[in-house]
């Protein structure tokens, strides 16, 4: 499970930008808000940095990868790097929305 490790830095360093978070705040941790469709959809919570680049503990781990609506191994693929921010979309639309993707009403 090594692969599932995250420091708070990859997380606080990807997560925000490819989700496009706005309205980033922090508190006992961090938050920002995710927009689909111009329409509010959920906060999304992201570790604070305290200075250190060890990983983040797993049920704190679980809080973060929740918040987003991802499993342990697509969380890990969202912070590092192969899942883009349209992928991400494209899995809440599904998991969330109930809505299908154009790829999907078309058969791709």
């Amino acid at each position: 499970m090594s692969e599932l490790n995250l420091s708070a830095k990859q997380i606080n360093g990807s997560v925000p930008n490819k989700l496009k978070l706005s309205n980033l705040r922090g508190t006992r941790e961090r938050h920002g808000d995710y927009y689909l469709d111009g329409k509010f959809q959920f906060t999304v919570t992201l570790p604070n940095i305290h200075g250190g680049s060890g990983a983040v503990s797993p049920a704190w781990l679980k809080v973060c990868r929740d918040s987003v609506w991802l499993n342990a191994l697509d969380y890990a693929n969202l912070v590092r790097c192969p899942m883009e921010g349209n992928h991400y979309e494209k899995v809440i639309r599904e998991r969330i929305l109930g809505r299908k993707t154009k790829e999907q009403r078309e058969g791709r």
